[in-house]
C-alpha cells in the first residue's frame, strides 16, 4: 500500500514498513507519523536519528538497553527535593551525578514509550525506515 509524500509514491508493505530503505527521508517519517495522528518533536527526531545512524553503521537496530543508554531524551533537572539529600549532594557532588544518571535511565525508558505510544519498536522502526518484526526490507 503506497503512501504519497511530496507528490511521490513511496511503496510500503501491509505492515506500513518501507519496501525500499533508500526511499526514507524526514518527509516520509513525518507523513507516517501524521497518518498515525502524531506530530514529531525534536525529542522524536533525536531518537529516530540515533536509530538510523546506528542501523547504517551496524545493519541492525539498537537494543532497548542501548537505545535508553545512548538516546536519553529527557532527564530530570533535579533529584527529589529532600533537604538532607540536598545537603549530602553539596558535600559529595559525585553522588549527585550518579543519582541523576540513574534517574535519567529510569525516566528515559518510560519517556520513549510515551514518545511512541503505538509500540516503541514497531512505530520507531517504521518512522526510521527500518524493518520491524514481520517486515522485510529489500
Amino acid at each position: 500500500m503506497p503512501i504519497v509524500v511530496n507528490g511521490q509514491k513511496i511503496e510500503t508493505n501491509e505492515e506500513g514498513c518501507l519496501v525500499n530503505r533508500s526511499d526514507w527521508n524526514e518527509d516520509v517519517a513525518t507523513a507516517m507519523a501524521r497518518a498515525d495522528g502524531l506530530e514529531l518533536t525534536p525529542d522524536h527526531w533525536k531518537v529516530i536519528n540515533f536509530v538510523c545512524e546506528y542501523y547504517e553503521a551496524y545493519q541492525i537496530a539498537p537494543s532497548m538497553h542501548l537505545l535508553i543508554k545512548k538516546a536519553i531524551v529527557k532527564t530530570p533537572h533535579n533529584p527529589p527535593d529532600k533537604s538532607n539529600r540536598k545537603y549530602f549532594y553539596k558535600l559529595h557532588p559525585h553522588f549527585y551525578e550518579e543519582e541523576v544518571k540513574r534517574q535519567a535511565l529510569e525516566y528515559s525508558g518510560n519517556f520513549l514509550y510515551e514518545l511512541f505510544p503505538q509500540g516503541l519498536y514497531k512505530q520507531l522502526h517504521r518512522y526510521a525506515g527500518l524493518p520491524t518484526p514481520g517486515c522485510r526490507l529489500m
